[in-house]
């Protein structure tokens, strides 16, 4: 009997903590951390702005080389919690956006996959 208490208490406090995981206990963060990474056999030159959807003036702007293999991070303040941001990645004369929704964003992952690939991923609670 007290094996079943025992288990039954721990499974209530895992399930409790995820509980608490999914619904972003601890609310928005102040910044948001940004990682670009370098996924091609090359070096590949990139340039990247996160703005505030419509704003002009970037929260983030990063222009670097990167050697294949290699990453690099930043960073950006939170606007407002829901705000919505455009995550723009310039390479070789072309051109990817991504609007992002700021509502528990937690990271951005951008990986540059070839000259004329670029994904970005969005990790939110």
């Amino acid at each position: 009997m007290w094996r079943r208490r025992a288990v039954s208490a721990a499974v209530a406090s895992v399930v409790a903590t995820l509980a608490g995981c999914s619904r972003g206990i601890g609310g928005q963060p102040d910044s948001v951390p940004v990682e670009v990474t370098n996924a091609s056999d090359a070096v590949r030159e990139y340039g990247l702005t996160v703005t505030t959807a419509g704003a002009e003036d970037p929260l983030l702007s990063m222009e670097e080389s990167l050697e294949p293999g290699d990453r690099s991070t930043g960073e950006f303040e939170v606007a407002e919690p829901n705000a919505t941001y455009t995550v723009r990645v310039t390479m070789g004369g072309e051109a990817w956006s991504e609007s992002i929704d700021g509502s528990g964003l937690r990271a951005v992952d951008v990986e540059i996959e070839g000259p004329t690939t670029v994904t970005v991923v969005a990790s939110a609670t």
